[in-house]
């Protein structure tokens, strides 16, 4: 069941948990809103066009899932598993292997990755940062399990030499060193 589907049931588990621990999102909302610029500067996730609203959505539902404590599941290893062999049909093999060794290194970063402590679910911003970048990477993984290798995949894009950071700082990303965007101070702690 995706996030939204939850959340938009008052009657699921999510939901309640979200009522019963965030009674005043408002307050939430604010504070947010008071730490961020007047003018922020945006950034575009690709350098054209639409952006993948797929692809986030499945982001923000890995980010919450990790500070849950579960930051890897099935769907994410399988799509790991398929990911290698369909890359190494289109492309070249080397290529398959190439995306199947990211895919393990990107399942070994994420499961190190700690649940959130005592209401606390950022941590420092070039953590962070890496942290939200691997479950946009997890979602391009997600993608291949749930609807195939997709023309358009950046994991097609991918090289027999290719790493994880590869995916992670792209050479044409505006923003190949995570210390050069300006970004609002992140909430650090939410609930009571």
């Amino acid at each position: 069941m995706s996030l939204t589907s939850e959340l938009n049931d008052s009657k699921s588990p999510l939901s309640r948990f979200m009522a019963r621990e965030l009674p005043a999102t408002s307050r939430i909302t604010g504070s947010v809103r008071s730490q961020l610029p007047l003018r922020p500067r945006t950034v575009t996730p690709q350098a054209a066009g639409r952006p993948d609203y797929r692809s986030l959505g499945r982001a923000i539902d890995r980010r919450l899932r990790i500070a849950f404590g579960s930051p890897v599941d099935s769907i994410l290893v399988e799509g790991v598993f398929y990911a290698g062999i369909d890359v190494a049909a289109v492309a070249t093999r080397t290529a398959g292997q190439a995306v199947h060794g990211i895919g393990q290194a990107l399942l070994s970063e994420l499961k190190g990755q700690p649940a959130a402590h005592d209401g606390t679910l950022t941590r420092p911003r070039r953590d962070e940062e890496r942290l939200s970048r691997l479950c946009f990477v997890a979602s391009h993984f997600e993608e291949v399990k749930r609807a195939g290798l997709r023309p358009g995949n950046p994991l097609l894009q991918l090289g027999a030499t290719a790493v994880l950071d590869d995916l992670l700082f792209p050479p044409t990303s505006p923003m190949t060193s995570p210390g050069r965007w300006n970004l609002p101070k992140p909430i650090t702690h939410w609930g009571g």
